[in-house]
C-alpha cells in the first residue's frame, strides 16, 4: 500500500484449506504484509458456495501500534497476473477492526465464483480505504491436496474433452480391441444368423410358425398325383371356384310389338309398367355345384334426371322337357336410387338353388316396377349376369 494521510502496517498470515504459506513482505512501502486466509463452506450455505476466511491485522507503520478501533472500509480483488491482467472478481464492504486485528469472509458480501479458480494462477490485491493497492500483490497458492484435488477436472490424466458422453456415443467409432469379446461385433452378426439357420441359407427364415421352412412348398409350384401323399385332399381342401355368366340385354327374350319394352341401340328401353316383362333362359351350366344359390344382377342406366327408386322384380323357375310352362312367385331385390342421366346402376337378387333344382332349362322374368318403384321415367337395360360356385 503506498504512503498516504494514513499509513497502515498489515500482518497477514495467509492459509489455503488448512496448510500456511507465508506470502508477502512490501518492502516499497515500508509494510510487512501477512495474512490468514483459509477456504471455508458455512453449515448453512450450499454446496457450490464459496468463501475464503481472510484475517489480518492493521498497524501504523510509523509506529507499530494498532490501528484504532472502528470501522474500515476494504477493497479485495482476485486477478489472472501479478501486475496489471484482468480483475475476475471484487469486493468492497465495511471491516471492523479490534485492537489492529480483523477477520472477514471473502465472498460473503459479493460471490465468490468457483469457476475462477481453474488450476492458472491467481493473486490476490488488497486496498483500505482510500489508499492505494498493495503491492505486489499477493499469489495466491494450492494446498498439496488441493493440486491432488484438480485430477478431478481429468480422467487418469486426460482432460473431459478426450471422452464422449453415453449420449454421444453413436459419434464415433469404438475399436474392436475396446469390445468386450463377449459383445457381438458387426462382422459377427451374419455368421451366427447362418451357423443357425437352415442350409443354403441366403439368409432365409428356418421356422414358419413352428414349423422347418422344409415343411412349406413356393407358392409357384405344381403337383402330380404321385406327389399327394401323407393325407387325403377332400372338397373342403380346395378353395371354391366362382364363375359369372353376362347376358346382353339384345340377348333377352321380349314381345316385338310390346311398348312398355323396345329395343334401342344400347339394350331395352323399359318403362315403369310390369305389363312388359322380358325372359332370360338359358341350359343349366354343367359346372354349377347344384346347390349353391345363384346371385343375378340387372345393369341399367336412367334416362333423365327425375328423382326416385328404380325396382325389378324376377320369376326363376326351371323345365325339364315333358314340364308344362308355368309362372312363380317372384323374387325382390333392394330398391336402387336414380341419381344421373346415364349414371350406370345394378340391382342385386338371390336367386335359391332350390328354385332351379337338377332340372337343365333355366328361365327367369323380368318385370320392372317392383313395390319399391317411385321413377316414373324410362330406363336402359344394359346386361344381367347370373354368378354361382362351380364344381370343384
Amino acid at each position: 500500500m503506498a504512503r498516504s494521510s494514513v499509513w497502515l502496517r498489515v500482518v497477514f498470515l495467509f492459509l489455503m484449506i488448512l496448510a500456511a504459506w507465508p506470502l508477502l513482505v512490501d518492502r516499497q512501502n515500508s509494510f510487512i504484509v501477512q495474512a490468514s486466509l483459509l477456504e471455508r463452506l458455512p453449515a448453512d450455505t450450499a454446496a457450490t458456495t464459496h468463501v475464503l476466511s481472510y484475517q489480518g491485522r492493521l498497524a501504523d507503520p510509523t509506529t507499530g501500534a494498532p490501528k484504532a478501533d472502528g470501522s474500515y472500509s476494504m477493497t479485495f480483488r482476485v486477478y489472472d497476473a501479478a501486475s496489471a491482467g484482468t480483475i475476475l472478481w471484487t469486493e468492497i464492504k465495511d471491516v471492523p477492526v479490534s485492537k489492529g486485528l480483523f477477520s472477514t469472509l471473502l465472498g460473503d458480501t459479493t460471490a465468490l465464483p468457483s469457476t475462477i479458480f481453474d488450476g492458472n494462477d491467481r493473486w490476490l490485491g488488497i486496498k483500505v480505504g482510500a489508499d492505494t493497492e498493495t503491492v505486489p500483490r499477493m499469489r495466491m497458492a494450492f494446498v498439496p491436496y488441493a493440486s491432488w484435488a484438480l485430477n478431478a477436472g481429468a480422467l487418469e490424466g486426460q482432460g473431459s474433452s478426450f471422452y464422449r458422453n453415453a449420449s454421444n456415443i453413436n459419434a464415433g467409432t469404438l475399436a474392436d480391441g475396446n469390445i468386450a469379446a463377449s459383445i457381438t461385433r458387426d462382422g459377427e452378426v451374419m455368421g451366427i444368423v447362418t451357423g443357425n439357420d437352415g442350409s443354403g441359407s441366403g439368409v432365409d427364415a428356418d421356422l414358419l410358425d413352428g414349423i422347418d421352412s422344409a415343411g412349406f412348398a413356393s407358392a409357384g409350384h405344381t403337383h402330380t398325383g404321385a406327389t399327394i401323399q401323407d393325407g387325403t385332399i377332400t372338397s373342403d381342401d380346395i378353395q371354391d371356384l366362382e364363375r359369372t355368366l353376362t347376358i346382353p340385354a339384345h340377348a333377352l327374350s321380349v314381345d316385338a310389338t310390346s311398348t312398355v319394352v323396345k329395343r334401342v341401340s344400347t339394350g331395352l328401353q323399359w318403362q315403369q309398367s310390369f305389363s312388359g316383362p322380358a325372359f332370360l333362359t338359358i341350359a343349366q351350366p354343367s359346372d354349377w355345384d347344384g346347390t349353391s344359390n345363384i346371385t343375378m344382377r340387372i345393369y341399367f342406366m336412367p334416362t333423365t334426371g327425375a328423382g326416385g327408386n328404380v325396382d325389378f322384380f324376377i320369376r326363376p323357375r326351371a323345365y325339364s322337357a315333358g314340364d308344362k310352362f308355368a309362372d312363380v312367385n317372384d323374387i325382390s331385390g333392394t330398391p336402387v336410387a336414380a341419381t344421373g342421366v346415364n349414371i350406370i346402376k345394378e340391382q342385386l337378387f338371390t336367386i335359391p338353388s332350390s328354385r332351379f333344382g337338377s332340372k337343365p332349362l333355366w328361365m327367369i322374368t323380368i318385370q320392372n316396377q317392383g313395390s319399391g318403384s317411385t321413377y316414373t321415367d324410362d330406363v336402359i337395360v344394359l346386361a344381367v349376369t347370373l354368378t354361382y360356385t362351380a364344381v370343384r
